[in-house]
Protein backbone atom coordinates (compact mmCIF):
# COMPACT_ATOMS: atom_id res chain seq x y z
CA UNK A 1 0.00 0.00 0.00
CA UNK A 2 2.85 2.38 0.87
CA UNK A 3 4.57 1.60 -2.42
CA UNK A 4 1.39 2.23 -4.42
CA UNK A 5 0.81 5.51 -2.60
CA UNK A 6 4.39 6.58 -3.27
CA UNK A 7 4.07 5.80 -6.96
CA UNK A 8 0.79 7.69 -7.11
CA UNK A 9 2.42 10.68 -5.43
CA UNK A 10 5.31 10.60 -7.91
CA UNK A 11 2.84 10.32 -10.74
CA UNK A 12 0.88 13.34 -9.44
CA UNK A 13 4.06 15.41 -9.18
CA UNK A 14 5.12 14.31 -12.65
CA UNK A 15 1.73 15.19 -14.11
CA UNK A 16 1.81 18.62 -12.48
CA UNK A 17 5.24 19.26 -13.93
CA UNK A 18 4.03 18.13 -17.35
CA UNK A 19 1.07 20.53 -17.16
CA UNK A 20 3.32 23.42 -16.16
CA UNK A 21 5.68 22.58 -18.99
CA UNK A 22 2.77 22.38 -21.42
CA UNK A 23 1.51 25.82 -20.33
CA UNK A 24 4.96 27.30 -20.76
CA UNK A 25 5.27 25.64 -24.18
CA UNK A 26 1.84 26.93 -25.23
CA UNK A 27 2.84 30.48 -24.24
CA UNK A 28 6.11 30.24 -26.14
CA UNK A 29 4.34 28.77 -29.16
CA UNK A 30 1.78 31.60 -29.19
CA UNK A 31 4.50 34.23 -29.01
CA UNK A 32 6.48 32.55 -31.76
CA UNK A 33 3.47 32.18 -34.04
CA UNK A 34 2.90 35.96 -34.10
CA UNK A 35 6.37 36.47 -35.61
CA UNK A 36 6.63 33.32 -37.70
CA UNK A 37 3.20 32.68 -39.15
CA UNK A 38 4.67 30.83 -42.09
CA UNK A 39 6.21 28.07 -39.93
CA UNK A 40 4.96 24.63 -40.87
CA UNK A 41 2.67 23.03 -38.28
CA UNK A 42 3.55 19.54 -37.02
CA UNK A 43 1.88 16.74 -38.94
CA UNK A 44 -1.02 14.98 -37.18
CA UNK A 45 0.84 11.64 -37.14
CA UNK A 46 3.81 13.29 -35.42
CA UNK A 47 1.57 14.88 -32.79
CA UNK A 48 -0.12 11.54 -32.12
CA UNK A 49 3.25 9.81 -31.74
CA UNK A 50 4.45 12.49 -29.30
CA UNK A 51 1.25 12.21 -27.29
CA UNK A 52 1.60 8.43 -27.13
CA UNK A 53 5.21 8.66 -25.98
CA UNK A 54 4.37 11.20 -23.29
CA UNK A 55 1.50 8.99 -22.18
CA UNK A 56 3.89 6.10 -21.69
CA UNK A 57 6.31 8.31 -19.78
CA UNK A 58 3.51 9.22 -17.40
CA UNK A 59 2.58 5.59 -16.78
CA UNK A 60 3.04 4.26 -13.23
CA UNK A 61 5.21 1.42 -14.58
CA UNK A 62 7.54 3.96 -16.25
CA UNK A 63 7.81 5.86 -12.96
CA UNK A 64 8.47 2.62 -11.11
CA UNK A 65 11.36 1.93 -13.48
CA UNK A 66 12.70 5.43 -12.80
CA UNK A 67 12.65 4.68 -9.08
CA UNK A 68 14.27 1.28 -9.66
CA UNK A 69 17.09 2.86 -11.67
CA UNK A 70 18.05 4.95 -8.65
CA UNK A 71 18.70 1.72 -6.74
CA UNK A 72 20.75 -0.05 -9.40
CA UNK A 73 20.74 -2.41 -12.37
CA UNK A 74 19.46 -5.44 -10.46
CA UNK A 75 16.44 -3.47 -9.26
CA UNK A 76 15.65 -2.41 -12.83
CA UNK A 77 15.90 -6.01 -13.99
CA UNK A 78 13.59 -7.17 -11.19
CA UNK A 79 11.05 -4.40 -11.87
CA UNK A 80 11.05 -5.12 -15.59
CA UNK A 81 10.54 -8.85 -15.04
CA UNK A 82 7.71 -8.28 -12.58
CA UNK A 83 5.91 -5.73 -14.75
CA UNK A 84 6.20 -7.79 -17.92
CA UNK A 85 5.16 -11.05 -16.26
CA UNK A 86 2.16 -9.51 -14.51
CA UNK A 87 1.16 -6.96 -17.10
CA UNK A 88 0.09 -6.97 -20.71
CA UNK A 89 0.70 -5.14 -23.98
CA UNK A 90 0.65 -1.74 -22.25
CA UNK A 91 3.44 -2.71 -19.84
CA UNK A 92 5.51 -4.11 -22.71
CA UNK A 93 5.09 -0.85 -24.67
CA UNK A 94 5.98 1.23 -21.60
CA UNK A 95 9.05 -0.92 -20.93
CA UNK A 96 10.25 -0.45 -24.52
CA UNK A 97 9.74 3.32 -24.22
CA UNK A 98 11.69 3.47 -20.95
CA UNK A 99 14.55 1.40 -22.33
CA UNK A 100 14.74 3.41 -25.56
CA UNK A 101 14.77 6.63 -23.53
CA UNK A 102 17.65 5.25 -21.45
CA UNK A 103 19.69 3.89 -24.36
CA UNK A 104 19.34 5.39 -27.82
CA UNK A 105 17.52 8.46 -26.48
CA UNK A 106 19.65 9.03 -23.39
CA UNK A 107 20.80 12.59 -22.70
CA UNK A 108 22.21 12.17 -19.18
CA UNK A 109 25.48 10.35 -19.83
CA UNK A 110 26.00 9.59 -16.14
CA UNK A 111 23.15 7.08 -16.52
CA UNK A 112 24.66 5.29 -19.52
CA UNK A 113 24.38 1.57 -18.76
CA UNK A 114 25.32 -1.35 -21.01
CA UNK A 115 22.71 -3.59 -19.41
CA UNK A 116 19.86 -1.38 -20.59
CA UNK A 117 20.82 -2.21 -24.19
CA UNK A 118 20.75 -5.90 -23.29
CA UNK A 119 17.33 -5.60 -21.64
CA UNK A 120 16.02 -3.74 -24.71
CA UNK A 121 17.40 -6.39 -27.07
CA UNK A 122 15.78 -9.22 -25.10
CA UNK A 123 12.43 -7.43 -24.94
CA UNK A 124 12.44 -6.57 -28.63
CA UNK A 125 13.33 -10.16 -29.53
CA UNK A 126 10.29 -11.25 -27.53
CA UNK A 127 8.17 -8.62 -29.30
CA UNK A 128 9.42 -9.88 -32.67
CA UNK A 129 8.34 -13.42 -31.84
CA UNK A 130 4.89 -12.20 -30.82
CA UNK A 131 4.54 -10.16 -34.02
CA UNK A 132 5.56 -13.17 -36.13
CA UNK A 133 2.96 -15.36 -34.43
CA UNK A 134 0.32 -12.73 -35.22
CA UNK A 135 1.47 -12.38 -38.81
CA UNK A 136 2.50 -8.75 -38.34
CA UNK A 137 5.68 -8.91 -40.40
CA UNK A 138 6.31 -5.17 -40.42
CA UNK A 139 6.37 -5.15 -36.61
CA UNK A 140 8.44 -8.34 -36.70
CA UNK A 141 11.12 -6.71 -38.84
CA UNK A 142 11.10 -3.49 -36.82
CA UNK A 143 11.49 -5.29 -33.49
CA UNK A 144 14.13 -7.66 -34.86
CA UNK A 145 16.18 -4.79 -36.26
CA UNK A 146 16.14 -2.92 -32.96
CA UNK A 147 16.97 -6.10 -31.04
CA UNK A 148 20.10 -6.60 -33.15
CA UNK A 149 21.16 -2.95 -32.93
CA UNK A 150 20.75 -2.97 -29.15
CA UNK A 151 22.71 -6.20 -28.81
CA UNK A 152 25.60 -4.73 -30.84
CA UNK A 153 25.63 -1.73 -28.52
CA UNK A 154 25.65 -4.00 -25.49
CA UNK A 155 28.52 -6.05 -26.88
CA UNK A 156 30.95 -3.21 -27.51
CA UNK A 157 30.03 -1.26 -24.36
CA UNK A 158 30.03 -4.29 -22.04
CA UNK A 159 33.36 -5.57 -23.33
CA UNK A 160 34.86 -2.10 -22.89
CA UNK A 161 33.41 -1.92 -19.38
CA UNK A 162 34.85 -5.38 -18.64
CA UNK A 163 38.32 -3.94 -19.19
CA UNK A 164 37.90 -2.02 -15.92
CA UNK A 165 36.81 -5.01 -13.87
CA UNK A 166 40.29 -6.45 -13.21
CA UNK A 167 38.71 -9.86 -13.76
CA UNK A 168 39.12 -11.68 -17.08
CA UNK A 169 36.11 -13.90 -16.35
CA UNK A 170 33.78 -10.92 -16.84
CA UNK A 171 34.51 -10.66 -20.57
CA UNK A 172 34.09 -14.43 -20.89
CA UNK A 173 30.67 -14.13 -19.23
CA UNK A 174 29.66 -11.34 -21.62
CA UNK A 175 30.63 -13.39 -24.67
CA UNK A 176 28.75 -16.40 -23.33
CA UNK A 177 25.61 -14.31 -22.96
CA UNK A 178 26.01 -12.99 -26.49
CA UNK A 179 26.41 -16.28 -28.36
CA UNK A 180 22.90 -17.62 -27.78
CA UNK A 181 21.33 -14.21 -28.37
CA UNK A 182 23.08 -13.63 -31.69
CA UNK A 183 22.11 -17.12 -32.79
CA UNK A 184 18.47 -16.36 -32.00
CA UNK A 185 18.76 -13.15 -34.04
CA UNK A 186 20.11 -14.75 -37.22
CA UNK A 187 16.92 -13.72 -39.02
CA UNK A 188 17.56 -10.05 -38.18
CA UNK A 189 20.72 -10.02 -40.29
CA UNK A 190 18.56 -10.49 -43.36
CA UNK A 191 16.50 -7.43 -42.48
CA UNK A 192 19.53 -5.16 -43.00
CA UNK A 193 21.45 -4.28 -46.12
CA UNK A 194 25.21 -4.31 -45.60
CA UNK A 195 25.24 -0.50 -45.59
CA UNK A 196 22.51 -0.35 -42.93
CA UNK A 197 24.31 -2.94 -40.84
CA UNK A 198 27.62 -1.08 -41.11
CA UNK A 199 25.85 2.09 -39.97
CA UNK A 200 24.43 0.22 -36.96
CA UNK A 201 27.95 -0.91 -36.09
CA UNK A 202 29.28 2.62 -36.48
CA UNK A 203 26.56 3.94 -34.18
CA UNK A 204 27.43 1.33 -31.54
CA UNK A 205 31.12 2.17 -31.67
CA UNK A 206 30.35 5.89 -31.53
CA UNK A 207 28.06 5.39 -28.53
CA UNK A 208 30.84 3.62 -26.64
CA UNK A 209 33.40 6.23 -27.65
CA UNK A 210 31.27 9.26 -26.73
CA UNK A 211 30.42 7.98 -23.24
CA UNK A 212 33.92 7.82 -21.83
CA UNK A 213 32.87 9.50 -18.56
CA UNK A 214 30.50 6.71 -17.55
CA UNK A 215 31.09 5.22 -14.11
CA UNK A 216 32.51 1.74 -13.53
CA UNK A 217 29.77 -0.80 -14.16
CA UNK A 218 29.82 -2.55 -10.79
CA UNK A 219 26.91 -4.83 -11.67
CA UNK A 220 28.90 -6.11 -14.64
CA UNK A 221 32.15 -6.46 -12.69
CA UNK A 222 30.38 -8.38 -9.93
CA UNK A 223 29.07 -10.91 -12.44
CA UNK A 224 32.58 -12.39 -12.71
CA UNK A 225 34.44 -14.82 -10.46
CA UNK A 226 35.70 -12.11 -8.10
CA UNK A 227 32.22 -10.67 -7.71
CA UNK A 228 30.74 -14.08 -7.00
CA UNK A 229 33.30 -14.56 -4.23
CA UNK A 230 32.68 -11.07 -2.85
CA UNK A 231 29.26 -9.44 -3.50
CA UNK A 232 30.80 -6.04 -2.66
CA UNK A 233 33.75 -6.47 -5.01
CA UNK A 234 35.02 -3.17 -6.37
CA UNK A 235 37.86 -3.27 -8.93
CA UNK A 236 40.94 -1.13 -8.64
CA UNK A 237 41.57 1.57 -11.22
CA UNK A 238 42.84 0.23 -14.54
CA UNK A 239 45.62 2.00 -16.40
CA UNK A 240 45.17 3.06 -20.01
CA UNK A 241 41.48 2.21 -20.23
CA UNK A 242 41.11 4.56 -23.21
CA UNK A 243 43.83 2.66 -25.08
CA UNK A 244 42.11 -0.68 -24.46
CA UNK A 245 38.80 0.76 -25.66
CA UNK A 246 40.34 2.21 -28.79
CA UNK A 247 41.88 -1.16 -29.68
CA UNK A 248 38.51 -2.84 -29.13
CA UNK A 249 36.69 -0.37 -31.37
CA UNK A 250 39.20 -0.87 -34.20
CA UNK A 251 38.93 -4.63 -33.84
CA UNK A 252 35.15 -4.59 -34.02
CA UNK A 253 35.01 -2.74 -37.31
CA UNK A 254 36.25 -5.95 -38.92
CA UNK A 255 34.64 -8.39 -36.47
CA UNK A 256 31.11 -7.18 -37.16
CA UNK A 257 31.65 -7.04 -40.92
CA UNK A 258 32.76 -10.67 -40.98
CA UNK A 259 29.90 -11.61 -38.68
CA UNK A 260 27.34 -10.11 -41.06
CA UNK A 261 28.14 -12.55 -43.87
CA UNK A 262 28.52 -15.50 -41.53
CA UNK A 263 25.17 -14.95 -39.83
CA UNK A 264 23.33 -14.53 -43.12
CA UNK A 265 24.39 -18.01 -44.22
CA UNK A 266 21.77 -20.70 -43.94
CA UNK A 267 22.14 -22.40 -40.59
CA UNK A 268 22.85 -26.11 -40.99
CA UNK A 269 20.51 -28.50 -39.15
Amino acid sequence: MIRIFALALVFFSFAAAQNAFAQKTDTATTATSTTATTAEAPKPDTLIAIAQENGKRGDVFYLALNAAAEKGTDEVRTTLDYGLQNGGMNEAAVAVQWLVDHTFGLTDKTKFNAFYFLFLSDLQQRQAQTAQALGKMSDYNKAGAMALKALMHYEIVALADAERCDDSSVAVSVMTDLLSRYDALRYAYKIFTKEEYDLAGFDAIEAESSNSNRPVNLALCRSGDKGKADPNYTPKAVEDWSGKRNYLRIQYKNTWSDQFYKMREQKKP
